[in-house]
């Protein structure tokens, strides 16, 4: 099953997961809470008109804080925090058995669909912690252009901000593909997912790591015991390192300017 659904009902979905979202939307793109007000005297490029960066005047200041507070408030969902994540208990970080880096996306998507099933999600919601569409950036890298086709087979057009709710065999593909859409596209916001019904939290980041935030005690703990026993493996240091590369870099990565 795959389902595509507007923002405000995906969010209905999941009390703790809403509450997640909107608050991690102010926390990374509220200017006034994430440290990213202009101010006079500050020099910056203004545009692209010009090759050489300048002091900005306070009404330019203005303008540009009016401008980046109006998008954040027309991107941001509007719906009200429903629930309570003041009962954060942990993190923590894993990752499928190293392998090719083509195997590894294969092996994390049929990982996630087996951790559903053990931890008796009915299903798991995706959904990007900003009003972006999915296929805001194009690639053609060859697995980011399959990625790419593949969310236009299930439906998403060039307006489709919303969430991709699924389970079962589709979990399993929408994930594979998923991880090299978080890999290679720099300039998408972060993709969040949770069980429907779930207190756990987690995203997929470009070096193809699961981080998880729970919620629950217990569940962090059924968790650990469901993890150890599919192979996902817990990165005990936490540290998220390239593991695909031996430079460092990260082949088709792009970014939009």
């Amino acid at each position: 099953m795959i389902e595509l659904l507007q923002r405000k009902p995906a969010l209905e979905l999941n009390e703790t997961f809403a509450s997640f979202i909107i608050a991690s939307q102010q926390i990374r793109y509220d200017p006034s809470v994430n440290g990213s007000i202009y101010e006079s005297g500050e020099i910056i490029y203004l545009n692209n008109d010009s090759p050489e960066p300048k002091a900005i005047t306070q009404e330019e200041s203005d303008t540009l804080n009016r401008e980046a507070i109006e998008e954040y408030k027309s991107r941001r969902d509007h719906i009200d925090i429903i629930s309570d994540i003041q009962t954060f208990k942990s993190s923590s970080l894993y990752q499928c058995t190293l392998t090719d880096i083509h195997t590894y996306a294969s092996n994390l998507g049929t990982s996630i669909k087996e951790l559903s099933n053990s931890m008796n999600w009915p299903s798991v919601i995706f959904l990007l912690d900003y009003s972006i569409h999915w296929s805001y950036q194009d690639n053609d890298y060859e697995p980011v252009r399959k990625a790419l086709d593949y969310l236009k087979h299930i439906g998403v057009d060039q307006n489709f901000n919303g969430g991709i709710n699924t389970n079962g065999s589709d979990l399993e593909t929408f994930v594979e593909h998923l991880f090299w859409l978080v890999r290679c596209n720099g300039s998408l916001p972060n993709c969040y997912f949770s069980g429907n019904g779930s207190k756990t939290m987690g995203t997929i980041c470009k070096q193809g790591n699961i981080h998880l935030e729970f919620y629950s005690e217990e569940e962090k703990n059924n968790f650990r015991k469901v993890a150890n026993r599919i192979g996902i493996i817990e990165i005990r240091d936490a540290v998220c390192d390239e593991k695909f590369s031996e430079t460092g870099s990260i082949e088709g990565r792009q970014i939009t300017l």
